[in-house]
């Protein structure tokens, strides 16, 4: 991809704009970021489910893409981070770092502490 922009509806304005990425041919990638980042979008472009506003993009060989599924025990936020392991206060927080989680742990009412709800209906 170079320079592309992207957006849902040609009407409105672009949501990923000058976006330049090369994977190389047989590598692995995982995209990664924090809520409302644009990955979602960005993997919507990358399988043509966007529209194309400004784009030179050629995709050879095959291309995979495992959907996020959500799996969460009806518990605490950190009851699923533990996930039944004792507390390590260092080791875990800097598992919700790693995770880019803090800015959504603030978001909650009850912190990590929050009931998330069968099928995270809380979240």
């Amino acid at each position: 991809m170079k320079n592309a922009t992207f957006t849902w509806d040609t009407a409105t304005k672009p949501l990923l704009q000058n976006i330049n990425l090369t994977i190389p041919q047989g590598k692995l990638i995982a995209v990664v970021g924090p809520v409302g980042a644009g990955k979602s979008s960005l993997l919507s472009a990358m399988l043509k489910d966007m529209e194309q506003m400004k784009c030179r993009c050629s995709i050879t060989g095959r291309v995979a893409y495992v959907p996020q599924q959500a799996w969460v025990l009806n518990k605490t936020l950190r009851d699923n981070i533990l996930l039944e392991e004792p507390l390590h206060e260092a080791l875990y927080h800097h598992v919700v770092w790693a995770c880019a989680l803090e800015a959504d742990i603030e978001l909650l009412a009850g912190g990590d502490m929050a009931e998330i709800g069968e099928k995270a209906c809380n979240l």
